[in-house]
């Protein structure tokens, strides 16, 4: 009796730790997520900081492959969201950014997903004024 309880303690400890292991391993993969969105972020800014001088496409293909690759990497779902809708403002109507660069710079430093949006659908505007 006693080897059967001694069994069943030594299962359910090796369970628990096993539990515990995964809950630790699955945190700190999605911080080291959060960390690379970040560095992907901080990228983005400084391309859309040369911007400024001049709009180049390669410099807008690299500004939305780092908007993109953050947006896969964030868990922060609103975030995410603001993010695509960037992305997609910038695949479209990148050309239009020119006036936009530093309200797209503060957005994205205060991580704020409603001015994220909001910068978004003003290049957008700015796009159809002149199509």
């Amino acid at each position: 009796m006693k080897k059967t309880l001694l069994i069943i303690c030594s299962i359910g400890i090796l369970c628990f730790s096993g539990y515990i292991g995964y809950h630790i391993a699955d945190t700190e993969n999605t911080q080291e997520q959060e960390n690379q969105a970040q560095r992907e972020i901080i990228f983005a800014m400084d391309n859309i900081k040369s911007l400024k001088e001049g709009f180049e496409a390669d410099t807008m293909n690299n500004i939305i492959c780092k908007i993109y690759a953050a947006h896969t990497l964030t868990s922060n779902t609103q975030y995410s969201s603001a993010l695509h809708e960037l992305w997609n403002a910038l695949i479209f109507d990148g050309e239009y950014i020119t006036g936009f660069e530093d309200e797209v710079i503060s957005a994205l430093t205060e991580k704020d997903a409603q001015e994220i949006k909001s910068v978004a659908m003003d290049i957008r505007l700015e796009a159809k004024k002149h199509r």
